[in-house]
């Protein structure tokens, strides 16, 4: 479940990473299978509903419209529900929640440049959500990409993909209600 102030976290992380010339391209919150198909790991079924298939993240809407032809270059992002099939559900992961997508497709720098940008970014935004002298961010390297961690838990993924000519750096804005989970009591709502 998301609460108002999640969904006000969700809403001031659009706004900044608007400041930070993120446009906002709006998606569907289904795929084709070809884009789901980008992202989840080999063995997993994608989440159906009535032979929609739903997204695990707006970063597989986007692929659609990379697909497609309907996406210019740039920086673009968009809040969808991201469905998921876990292998056990807890306060962590969930069947589905909310996440702020940030999307560098076909970068006008070098990919990795592009990422360690976004990084950087993302760091500093979500830091702005932590109390002072609250817990510490970490940046953590994992087999496809770059993790963002608080108190040892993945807040935040972030890498490069390519797909049928199609390259990006993919992140993570923000992802509810697993950010405020992790801080509890401590969280600063904007």
């Amino acid at each position: 479940m998301i609460t108002l102030p999640m969904w006000r976290n969700l809403a001031w992380m659009g706004e900044y990473y608007a400041g930070l010339g993120f446009q906002d391209l709006p998606q569907p919150w289904v795929a084709s299978l070809e884009a789901l198909h980008v992202t989840i790991p080999r063995g997993v079924t994608p989440n159906d509903l009535d032979g929609l298939h739903l997204v695990g993240s707006a970063e597989q809407a986007f692929i659609d419209c990379m697909l497609s032809g309907r996406m210019q270059p740039g920086r673009w992002q968009a809040i969808t529900p991201c469905f998921r099939k876990e292998p056990v559900y807890d306060d962590l992961h969930r069947p589905y929640f909310m996440k702020l997508e940030l999307i560098h497709y076909m970068p006008d720098m070098a990919a990795a440049a592009a990422l360690e940008t976004l990084i950087t970014q993302a760091h500093e935004a979500l830091g702005t959500l932590l109390p002072c002298g609250g817990p510490e961010i970490l940046v953590e390297k994992t087999e496809i990409g770059l993790d963002l961690t608080l108190r040892g838990q993945e807040i935040g993924s972030y890498g490069i993909r390519e797909h049928a000519g199609h390259q990006w750096v993919y992140g993570t804005g923000l992802a509810e209600p697993r950010f405020t989970t992790m801080l509890g009591p401590l969280l600063a709502v904007v």
